[in-house]
C-alpha cells in the first residue's frame, strides 16, 4: 500500500514536473514590452511580425512590438544612431545591417551575449556577429559575441530561363545579351541584358564590391587593414556599369545594350519590377527577390516568361541582418531570450519557407521539407558559404558613403574617378582622417 502510494505521488510530481516545464519559465523581472527597431519588412505575410506575434503568445506578461523604420539602408541606420544616442531611447532590440555591428559595439550601443549556442550557425553570418578590435585600432573579427544572425543574405543572378542559360562570367552574360538583342525576332519588350541596383544608397556599394570580387577575386582587407583592390579595379568596376552614351567611341557605346539605363536610379524593388516586365535578360539581387519575381500575373506575356537562379559570376558580398540588445534596454534577459527565439531554428524555418528570408542554421538546410519547398535552397547556402563580407570597422559607414558618391558621379558623368580614392576609402575604413 505505501509502495503504491509512494508510486502514485512520484507519477503526479513528474506530471507537474513534465507540465511546469512546456510552460514559459516566469521571471519576475519580465514585465513590460520590448521593442524591436528594424527596416521594412517586405516578406509575404509579414513574416517577421508572425515570428514576434507568436512570442506575445507566450509571453503575454512581456509582449514584443517592431516599430519599423525606411526601407532605405542609409536611412535605418542614421535613425539608429540617433536612437542608440539617447539614453532614455525607448529601444530593447535593434534589427542591425551586418556591417553596423561592429559600429555599434564600438560605441557601446549595444551589450555583448554570453551563454548563447551558437554551434548551428553557417560560419559566414556568424562571423558578422563577433568584433574585438586591435590594440593598434585595426578592427577585425574577434571573440566577442555581439547579436545573433537573424538572416543572412548573399546576392543571386536572376535569369530569362527561357531565352539565355546561366552564365558563368561577366564576358558571358555580355555575350548572351548580344546573341539575344541582335536577333531580328527577339522580344520587344526587352531593353538591355542586365539591371541592378545602382542607386547612390548601400545597394551600390554592395554591387560595386561583388563586381570588385570578380575582378580582383578578393575583397578581404589584408592584416595590415590595407584594401586588396587600387584604381584602376575600381575604373574597370565603373565601366561595366557605366551607359554609354554618343560621345564614346564605338566599343563603349555597345555597352548600352548591356545595362539598362534606368539602373543607375534603382534599388532593390524597381529593378525587380524592371526584370519582372521583361526589361532585361538577368537581374542582380536578393534571395527575397524570388516569391515577387516567380508570383504568377494575370498577363499573360509575363506569365510566359521563366526565370531561375543562379549563383552570381565571381561570387557574391555577404548580407543579412543581426539582432543585438540595445545598452539602455530596460530588460536584457528577455531581450536575449526574445533574440534567441526569433532566431531558433522554427523562427529560421518559417521566415525562410514563408518569407523568403535566408535561413542562418545549418539544420534549417538540410531539412527534408525545406529542400522540398524552395528549390533553390542548395544554391543559396551555396552562395552565402561562398560569400565575401564587406570590409569591417566602426567606421564602415563613411568608407561606404566615399565609394558610392565617387561611383555615383563617374556613372552620370565621363566615367573618371578621383585620383586618391583607394587612399580615401583606406583611411576612412581605418578611421583616419581624409589624407
Amino acid at each position: 500500500m505505501y509502495v503504491a502510494v509512494v508510486g502514485v505521488a512520484l507519477c503526479l510530481c513528474l506530471v507537474a514536473w513534465l507540465l511546469a516545464a512546456t510552460r514559459p519559465t516566469p521571471v519576475a523581472s519580465w514585465t513590460g514590452e520590448l521593442v524591436i527597431l528594424s527596416g521594412r519588412d517586405d516578406s509575404t505575410g509579414k513574416q517577421r511580425q508572425a515570428r514576434v506575434d507568436l512570442w506575445n503568445e507566450v509571453h503575454p506578461e512581456i509582449p514584443a512590438s517592431i516599430v519599423e523604420l525606411s526601407g532605405n539602408a542609409d536611412q535605418q541606420r542614421n535613425e539608429m544612431v540617433r536612437r542608440a544616442q539617447d539614453p532614455a531611447g525607448r529601444v530593447d532590440i535593434y534589427n542591425l545591417d551586418v556591417t553596423w555591428t561592429a559600429e555599434f559595439a564600438e560605441n557601446d550601443y549595444i551589450v555583448p551575449l554570453s551563454g548563447v549556442p551558437t554551434d548551428d550557425f553557417l560560419s559566414r553570418p556568424l562571423d558578422t556577429c563577433l568584433y574585438e578590435p586591435r590594440f593598434d585600432g585595426i578592427p577585425f573579427s574577434g571573440e566577442q559575441l555581439w547579436a545573433l544572425p537573424f538572416n543572412t543574405d548573399a546576392g543571386l543572378l536572376y535569369y530569362r530561363a527561357d531565352l539565355v542559360a546561366p552564365p558563368a562570367s561577366w564576358d558571358m552574360m555580355v555575350t548572351e545579351t548580344r546573341r539575344v538583342l541582335e536577333s531580328p525576332d527577339h522580344d520587344p519588350l526587352l531593353e538591355a541584358g542586365y539591371t541592378t541596383q545602382l542607386d547612390n544608397y548601400e545597394g551600390l556599394t554592395v554591387n560595386v564590391l561583388e563586381a570588385l570580387r570578380d575582378v580582383t577575386t578578393t575583397i578581404k582587407v589584408d592584416e595590415s587593414g590595407r584594401l586588396p583592390f587600387d584604381g584602376r579595379d575600381l575604373k574597370e568596376v565603373v565601366d561595366r556599369f557605366r551607359v554609354r552614351n554618343e560621345n564614346d567611341d564605338g566599343n563603349q557605346r555597345e555597352n548600352a545594350k548591356v545595362m539598362l539605363p534606368t539602373s543607375i536610379g534603382y534599388e532593390e524593388q524597381r529593378s525587380t519590377e524592371a526584370m519582372r516586365e521583361g526589361k532585361t535578360l538577368f537581374l542582380r539581387n536578393w534571395p527575397v527577390t524570388y516569391r515577387t519575381l516567380t508570383a504568377r500575373s494575370g498577363e499573360s506575356s509575363a506569365a510566359e516568361r521563366e526565370f531561375k537562379v543562379a549563383q552570381l559570376p565571381g561570387g557574391s558580398v555577404l548580407g543579412g541582418q543581426n539582432l543585438a540588445v540595445a545598452r539602455h534596454s530596460a530588460h536584457p534577459e528577455a531581450a536575449t531570450e526574445l533574440v534567441r527565439f526569433l532566431t531558433n531554428a522554427p523562427s529560421q524555418r518559417a521566415l525562410f519557407v514563408n518569407g523568403g528570408f535566408a535561413a542562418t542554421r545549418r539544420t534549417v538546410y538540410d531539412n527534408k521539407d525545406v529542400k522540398a519547398a524552395i528549390d533553390y535552397a542548395g544554391e543559396l547556402r551555396s552562395a552565402v558559404e561562398n560569400a565575401e563580407p564587406r570590409p569591417e570597422g566602426p567606421c564602415y559607414a563613411r568608407f561606404s558613403k566615399i565609394l558610392r558618391d565617387a561611383v555615383t558621379a563617374a556613372l552620370r558623368g565621363d566615367g573618371s574617378l578621383p585620383d586618391d580614392l583607394v587612399e580615401q576609402l583606406d583611411a576612412a575604413l581605418n578611421c583616419r582622417p581624409a589624407p
